[in-house]
C-alpha cells in the first residue's frame, strides 16, 4: 500500500517576527519587568492585609463571647446580691 507524502508548512503562532521591534519597544521590557515586580509587592501586601483582618475579626468574635459571658455572670451576681440584701433585711437584728 502506497502511502502519499504531504509538505506541511508552518503558518502558526511559533515563528519569529521578521520586523525588528521599534526602540520603544526595547525599553518597554525592563518597564514590564518593574511593573510586574510592583504588581507582585502589591499582591504581597493585599494578602497580608487579608490575614491581618481575618485575624483582627477572630479577635473582635472572641472579645464579642467574652463580654457576652462577663454580662451572664453579672446578671447572675446581681440575683444572688439581692437575695443576700433580703437575707440581711429579714433576719432578725442582733442588737
Amino acid at each position: 500500500m502506497a502511502t502519499a507524502h504531504h509538505e506541511t508548512r508552518s503558518t502558526g503562532n511559533c515563528a519569529k517576527p521578521t520586523k525588528k521591534w521599534p526602540e520603544s519597544a526595547r525599553h518597554s521590557k525592563p518597564q514590564i519587568a518593574l511593573l510586574n515586580t510592583e504588581l507582585k509587592h502589591k499582591q504581597d501586601f493585599v494578602g497580608r492585609l487579608e490575614f491581618l483582618i481575618h485575624q483582627r475579626n477572630e479577635m473582635i468574635d472572641a472579645l464579642h463571647g467574652r463580654i457576652d459571658q462577663l454580662r451572664e455572670q453579672n446578671k447572675r451576681l446581681d440575683v444572688e446580691n439581692e437575695h443576700l440584701c433580703e437575707m440581711v433585711r429579714l433576719s432578725p437584728d442582733p442588737f
